[in-house]
């Protein structure tokens, strides 16, 4: 008997055009379900692999809120530790500069002592934190203590560089944008006494400059502010000690108009 194979074949020899459009046909489906497994497999392992990503994505956004939300209650910390320092500094400066044993001449050495140590503290602090305008203002005024004590005690060019830095400090923040009105505020009161240690060391010509700028500050303040005062006080002891540090230099007549100006704002 013939086999089923040898029928097939001699099937395939007496119409081989109808055989080999079969075969070709069977080789395209099996040629087409290879490459769609091919293709399913790699799609598989793609989307496995986008999945994988996504989850290490998803870790790392995890780990870095994880690392900010650390780093932003460290800075906290930091913060309120600085600001209680400096609090505590500012009290101390407080109690060092209104102690009134320590207002004795025999003290003044120990005073700008315990002041210098201050001053070093908040010269670290404005030099870590430049934007930080208290810092800036705190250590204006620390400067400015620093710059009294100089002047009571004798040490005038000393008081005269303390008082030099504390203006610099107020003259930029005066002049930032928006100004600090703090320091606008605190600058004519400084340039008086950056005046006051000029008069002391004779350079009267340097002093008129400075009361001349704290007149024009404190004549604007009390412009803006017609029912403060206190600036129109202030404005006319500008006036009184200009007028002496210009009778000092000899000019007796700008002397006489600025202690009349004096008088007039007195009189408001």
């Amino acid at each position: 008997p013939i086999s089923a194979l040898a029928r097939g074949w001699r099937w395939c020899r007496r119409k081989p055009i109808v055989a080999s459009l079969i075969t070709a046909i069977a080789a395209s489906l099996i040629s087409g379900m290879l490459v769609s497994s091919y293709f399913a497999v790699l799609a598989a392992r793609r989307a496995n692999d986008a999945v994988s990503a996504k989850r290490e994505t998803d870790k790392a956004l995890q780990a870095e809120s994880e690392a900010r939300s650390r780093t932003q209650k460290a800075l906290f910390a930091m913060t309120l530790a600085k600001d209680q320092a400096r609090q505590a500094v500012d009290n101390y400066v407080d109690l060092v500069t209104t102690d009134v044993a320590l207002s004795e001449r025999r003290f003044q050495p120990l005073r700008r002592r315990l002041l210098d140590d201050a001053l070093t503290y908040y010269q670290w602090l404005s030099d870590t934190s430049r934007a930080n305008r208290t810092n800036q203002l705190n250590l204006a005024g620390a400067c400015q203590n620093l710059g009294r004590v100089h002047l009571s005690s004798g040490s005038a060019e000393k008081g005269h560089q303390s008082l030099q830095e504390a203006v610099q400090i107020l003259r930029e923040l005066s002049q930032q944008d928006p100004p600090v009105d703090e320091a606008e505020k605190q600058l004519p009161g400084a340039l008086n006494l950056l005046a006051q240690l000029a008069m002391e060391l004779s350079r009267t010509t340097e002093a008129v400059e400075h009361y001349h700028e704290a007149i024009e500050i404190d004549q604007a303040l009390a412009d803006r502010h017609p029912d403060n005062q206190e600036y129109l006080s202030e404005l006319a002891a500008d006036y009184n000690n200009l007028g002496e540090a210009l009778r000092r230099i000899g000019d007796n007549e700008a002397a006489e108009q600025s202690f009349r100006q004096a008088i007039e704002i007195k009189q408001k």
